[in-house]
């Protein structure tokens, strides 16, 4: 596979270091503890993590090792979408459910 590199004017990066991976890389012009309190507060996630046309309506994050994490967001009147995992070390592992 050919490493690929595509820079875009936001500051983020895009590589692809092997067949099976994408590597995002992204710099946030912002207070370190907002970006962080962002990226793992419950809280801040409903504000921002999923399509922008969708709300999430459950955030759960225990981001010590072996916790876990859920989102659910509404896809439908009578349909919900999930992904949920476990924390591991520095790495998230996660499944996409959908849930009726």
């Amino acid at each position: 596979m050919q490493k690929e590199k595509i820079q875009h004017k936001d500051d983020m990066t895009i590589t692809l270091p092997s067949d099976k991976e994408v590597l995002i890389t992204r710099t946030l012009h912002a207070p370190r503890k907002l970006v962080f309190e962002a990226m793992t507060e419950p809280r801040h996630l409903r504000e921002w993590l999923g399509p922008r046309a969708m709300t999430i309506t459950v955030a759960d994050a225990d981001l010590r090792a072996g916790g876990a994490w859920r989102f659910v967001h509404p896809a439908s009147s009578d349909h919900q979408n999930a992904l949920c995992g476990q924390t591991a070390t520095r790495t998230y592992q996660a499944q996409n459910r959908s849930r009726q």
